[in-house]
This record gives structure tokens, C-alpha cells and sequence, in this order.
């Protein structure tokens, strides 16, 4: 059986390395992330479950990358 949502502690451990933190996860599947250090969050909505937790976790990396 697949998950219903996303773990904001397992998508924080794999985000965690490259600076990032995960603040929240919205009903809607938006997940709201800044880098540390930084006051602005970022929102990406991600299409999960369709979307695995790995493929979410780096797009926020490339994301953040960009910033």
C-alpha cells in the first residue's frame, strides 16, 4: 500500500545535507522549504504520489540550487 502523504521527517532527512530545512506540508501537497540561514521560504508543489519522495527531494535541491 502506498503512502496518503508525505513525511515532512523523512523528506527532511534527505534535504538536510544540501542546507535545506523543510518547514511544512500543506493538505494540498505544497511543501514549503528554506535554506538555513535564510528568513524566506519557498513553496514547491510537488504531484505526489505520482511524484516519489526521492524525485520530490531533488527538485528542491535543484531548486534551491538556482537561488
Amino acid at each position: 500500500m502506498s503512502k496518503l502523504w508525505i513525511s515532512r521527517k523523512e523528506l527532511n532527512n534527505l534535504v538536510k545535507d544540501y542546507g535545506i530545512y523543510i518547514v511544512s506540508i500543506n493538505v494540498k501537497n505544497e511543501v514549503k522549504w528554506r535554506k538555513k540561514g535564510f528568513k524566506k521560504n519557498y513553496v514547491y508543489q510537488s504531484n505526489f504520489p505520482e511524484q516519489s519522495l526521492y524525485a520530490i527531494s531533488n527538485a528542491i535541491i535543484t531548486e534551491s540550487k538556482r537561488i
